[in-house]
């Protein structure tokens, strides 16, 4: 069989891949680590209660500041239902003497007491004329008196 001329059969053909090397071993990567002596066990277990009591303080802080907080907001609480009762009486009181006032001017009330105290409706009711609040008004002229009023006052 001839060789293949065209490209499709050049690449059909299987060739031969060059040999490639081996890469080179590498040396082990040792990570930089020291030997580290043990503390001894009594600082240890210091270390370990101090932790544990200061893990108990905070929460006993923390409960007692909730304790108080609740304490604090139940006396203010106390306190605003006081004065909301306050409030509430006094409104009472308030309506109460409404009350009385607009049955202390109703016009058959007025017109009873004056009849009691043998007042009588006028026979002839007259209207004063309108006068402006601006209009400025004039007061009688002194008396000329060249002593003084003290003097005046003494003759009278």
């Amino acid at each position: 069989m001839p060789p293949p001329t065209d490209v499709l059969a050049r690449r059909a053909q299987p060739t031969a891949a060059p040999a490639r090397r081996a890469p080179a071993p590498r040396p082990p990567r040792t990570a930089p680590l020291r030997v580290v002596e043990a503390a001894p066990r009594p600082v240890r277990r210091a270390r370990r209660r101090l932790a544990r009591s200061g893990a108990v303080l905070l929460v006993t802080g923390s409960l007692l500041a909730v304790v108080f907080g609740h304490a604090m907001l139940a006396q203010e609480q106390i306190k605003l239902s006081s004065a909301q009762a306050g409030l509430a009486a006094e409104q009472a009181v308030h309506r109460q003497v409404l009350l009385a006032v607009a049955k202390a001017e109703t016009p058959s009330r007025i017109v009873a007491v004056a009849e009691s105290l043998h007042m009588v409706q006028p026979a002839h009711v007259q209207q004063l004329p309108w006068v402006p609040l601006t209009t400025p008004t004039t007061s009688p002229p002194a008396p000329s008196n060249a002593a003084g009023p003290a003097q005046a006052a003494a003759t009278r």
